[in-house]
């Protein structure tokens, strides 16, 4: 915990040293550049690490998250600090993104209700493949704040490559369901959990005129760095994330799950003022 909190804490130094160094450079150059640029983006989003998965039979046996795709959308705000040479920007940016995943199954898996104290001890039990029907979803709004470094193709600054690293904040939720052929549908909702960890994105823009253009590029986050946990339900047909290995409280949870995706995604971009 003590190195990720310090890698954390780095990231934001630099982020302060980044906006700092570059905010009284004054680059001459007859083309105007925005003093906002927001873009409105969705597109596809892929689970990586444990946040992926091929079953939910992976979810109750604590392997994976069991998610397969997923989709997303978000709101990305640039604030050009300053540049480095004429061709250049140096800009901070706010991420507001929420992404959807889910998967489903022609299996049953015997699930009811979750009691309080599961998964410990006897409220634990292991999975049964039934005929029947599984869906789980997983809700991942989140934060990011961060800089990006942008590169324009041509004099007029029309069109941009932006290469940016953020620290993010996410609060992961869901709910799983499972119904048995000719039974009452069942399901579990998790608690929101909130995590933090890191990221970068990729992405090149094309300006259309002074106040709209359009954005494609792609972007990286790990959720759950920081802040992970385990615990015992509460009440019932609620969990936790459990994303910490915790042997004592169930055999398992034999090591920690990292939860991290990449969003491939493409908007509109609506510039607002001048620097």
């Amino acid at each position: 915990m003590k190195n990720k909190l310090i890698t954390l804490f780095s990231c934001v130094a630099f982020l302060f040293i980044f906006s700092n160094s570059f905010s009284q450079t004054v680059c001459t150059t007859k083309y105007v550049v925005p003093f906002i640029t927001m873009d409105v983006l969705g597109g596809y989003s892929m689970p990586l690490l444990d946040l992926k998965g091929s079953s939910i039979d992976e979810f109750y046996s604590f392997k994976s998250y069991a998610q397969s795709s997923g989709i997303g959308t978000a709101l990305k705000f640039n604030y050009n600090v300053g540049c480095y040479k004429n061709n250049t920007d140096i800009d901070l940016y706010l991420v507001l993104g929420y992404n959807h995943y889910q998967t489903e199954e022609n299996n049953s898996y015997g699930m009811k209700q979750y009691p309080p104290g599961w998964p410990a001890d006897t409220t634990y039990k292991i999975a049964n493949k039934k005929p029947g029907t599984s869906f789980y979803r997983m809700n991942l709004p989140y934060m990011a704040v961060g800089g990006e470094f942008k590169v324009y193709t041509d004099r007029n600054k029309l069109s941009s490559f932006g290469f940016g690293l953020h620290i993010n904040a996410a609060i992961i939720a869901g709910r799983v369901y499972d119904q048995e052929v000719g039974q009452t549908e069942y399901f579990n909702t998790y608690h929101g959990s909130f995590r933090m960890g890191v990221g970068g994105l990729v992405e090149y823009g094309y300006r259309f005129s002074k106040r709209v253009g359009f954005k494609v590029g792609t972007q990286f986050n790990f959720h759950n760095l920081l802040f992970k946990s385990a615990d015992v339900s509460d009440k019932n047909a609620w969990m936790f994330l459990n994303d910490k290995a915790d042997v004592s409280l169930n055999q398992y949870l034999s090591s920690s799950r990292n939860i991290a995706d990449i969003n491939f995604f493409g908007g509109i971009s609506f510039f607002i003022g001048k620097k």
